[in-house]
This record gives C-alpha cells, structure tokens and sequence, in this order.
C-alpha cells in the first residue's frame, strides 16, 4: 500500500513538473504525455544521471536588436532636494527683541501640543521654526512651565536661551532670553 502511495505520489508530481516547465510530447514522449500519473510513473525510462536537452532559445525575428542601455550618470555628488517641512501653525513668538543678532533660523521637532498618539509610533511630532546663536550646541531642558501644570522645553545658548511653552488648545508660545 505504501509503494502504491509513493508511486501515486511521484507521479502526480512528474505531472506537476511537466505541465510547469511545459514540457509537450516533444520532450517526454508521446507515450508519457497521454498516460496517467500511476502508468507514466511505472512505465517512465530510467533517467537518473541523464540530462535533458532543453531547445536553445532563438530570437523571433534576426533583424531585432536589444535596446540601448540607459545612459549612466559621471561620477559626482547630485544635489538633493527634500521635500519642505510643514510648520505648525498655532506658534506664537514672543519677545523678539530678545534675539542673537546673528541668528540663525533652526526647525525643531517636539511632542504634539495636542496630544495626539499613534498606537504604533507614539506621540505625534509637530515642526516649529526658532532662530538660535550660530555655531553654538545648546542644552537643553524639559521641565514645566511656572504653575507646573503645562510643559515647557528650553533650548539654552550660552546667554541666549529659547523656551517653547505648550498653551491651551494647542497653542505653543516662542519666548526668547537674552
């Protein structure tokens, strides 16, 4: 019973093999081609270490030729250009008499004032466009704001610093300090 399996077997996947690679009478014998899976297993010709010869591929019309190869780019740097941020749009700036004289304009991502959170990514990052000292690393704190109930970061330069303070309904508020 179990021969009888494994030949059922084995034939149904030579006819799997042949009907996939499309092999016709051609190639397997017509003998092969109209016989049952059970009947081409148990009459099929032995041919282990025989390879079969596959036709040679030819091109339909001689005159054909292969299209040119696009052509390839010098070696060098090309410029890239991104896509613009989207700045938020609920920013007050405050005191901006306070700014370095030669400030520089710098846009920072923080939380999402309205405290949006995506399941998958956490909490929703917003852009805000601040102008701060050049060459200089600021430090950076994240505290609350003087009553303690809302949240503030502060970007500190030196003696120049930049506070970001959520507001109600989503607004943020820019104050600079010299």
């Amino acid at each position: 019973m179990k021969r009888l399996f494994s030949v059922v077997c084995a034939g149904g996947l030579l006819g799997i093999a042949v009907t996939a690679y499309g092999a016709g009478p051609e190639l397997i014998g017509p003998r092969l081609a109209q016989a049952t899976p059970l009947e081409a297993v148990e009459s099929a010709p032995a041919t282990r270490g025989v390879a079969f010869e596959l036709p040679a591929p030819t091109i339909s019309n001689p005159g054909d030729t292969v299209a040119p190869l696009a052509p390839v780019p010098q070696h060098g740097h090309d410029e890239v250009i991104g896509a613009p941020l989207e700045l938020y749009p609920r920013v007050k700036y405050d005191e901006l008499d306070e700014v370095h004289p030669c400030a520089a304009p710098v846009i920072v991502t923080i939380p999402d004032p309205c405290g949006q959170v995506d399941a998958c990514c956490g909490p929703r990052m917003v852009n805000v466009q601040i102008c701060v000292p050049p060459n200089c690393e600021p430090r950076v704190k994240h505290g609350k704001s003087f009553f303690g109930h809302r949240p503030k970061i502060e970007y500190i330069y030196g003696e120049y610093s930049v506070e970001i303070k959520y507001k109600k309904n989503g607004w943020l508020e820019v104050e600079y300090h010299d």
